[in-house]
């Protein structure tokens, strides 16, 4: 039998908290942490110290674990698998540790078990990973990057810009889930089947009513043309996603649904923030805007059927 990472200390009475046993493993580290952190608008009074290992850590906790799902945590190796979801943030690999002459043949199993299935499937390469050359044997075996990305961190401040002219924006609703869909495929440069795949995934969210996760969509001068995601964990709100469509870009809808999130994590009495921002683009604007970075990563992902 697989080991598991050992569960969290309790926390105190006065914490609302999620289940742990049908989503999040919560991470050894943060057992120390549970008297500094209570939820739900009350204030952190110390801040929990987020290195490269808890970034990397934060990625697990924020894992979308179904029911049905399959979730191996070991110090080695972490891996998702859910059948009955095609998309690759229901298929996971990372935390990746293998000595040079087994990477290979891993990469090569793992490949063969999400073709089966015929789902996506993501392999992150963190801080962590070995060998350092995972990345490049993953595109070696034909796994693409996506996108190489800067773990970064941001206290979050106290006062926050409002958007500037034309900018709208609002939570999402189980009635936005088709159109939010398509802007998300268009702003990520995906196919409409990805677009459809990311509004079943955005319906069971919001039929949930999950107060730990935000859909925020973003307008400009009336038209929808940025979807934006927000985790919130016990320790750090996770802005985890966002999208604009090509034509929207440079007008401020990027950093006007992130100040709009950090709002969001400072109204639940969280202090901290923390995003995986693509090197190439949101990274940019997420260091202007104040976040420091920590750690990098890289992001992988091969379609299955019907999910490109």
């Amino acid at each position: 039998m697989r080991r598991r990472d050992p569960p969290i200390l309790s926390p105190p009475h006065n914490a609302t908290t999620r289940n742990v046993a049908t989503t999040h493993v919560w991470a050894p580290f943060l057992a120390p942490f549970w008297h500094r952190v209570v939820r739900y608008h009350n204030p952190v009074p110390e801040l929990v110290r987020l290195d490269a290992a808890a970034l990397e850590r934060l990625l697990i906790d924020a894992l979308d674990v179904r029911p049905n799902a399959k979730l191996t945590v070991e110090d080695d190796w972490v891996q998702l698998t859910t059948p009955d979801s095609k998309h690759a943030h229901h298929n996971v690999v990372m935390r990746a540790r293998l000595a040079p002459s087994d990477i290979d043949a891993r990469i090569a199993a793992v490949k063969r078990e999400y073709a089966a299935l015929g789902v996506a499937f993501r392999w992150v390469v963190g801080p962590s990973s070995e060998p350092d050359d995972q990345s490049e044997r993953l595109i070696a075996a034909g796994i693409p990057l996506v996108a190489p990305a800067h773990g970064m961190v941001m206290e979050v401040p106290e006062t926050r810009p409002s958007p500037g002219p034309g900018i709208e924006l609002r939570p999402a609703t189980l009635d936005d889930v088709e159109t939010l869909g398509d802007v998300a495929a268009r702003g990520w440069g995906r196919s409409a089947d990805f677009g459809r795949a990311f509004g079943e995934l955005a319906q069971r969210t919001l039929s949930l009513e999950d107060p730990d996760v935000a859909l925020l969509l973003g307008y400009f001068d009336g038209e929808l043309v940025g979807v934006a995601t927000l985790r919130l964990l016990p320790y750090a709100g996770y802005l985890q996603g966002a999208s604009v469509t090509p034509e929207a870009r440079g007008r401020g809808l990027y950093r006007a649904m992130t100040w709009y999130r950090l709002g969001v994590i400072a109204d639940r009495g969280l202090r901290q923030a923390v995003i995986w921002a693509n090197v190439d683009t949101s990274a940019q604007i997420a260091q202007r805007m104040g976040f420091r970075r920590v750690c990098d990563g890289a992001f992988h992902e091969l379609q299955g059927i019907g999910s490109s």
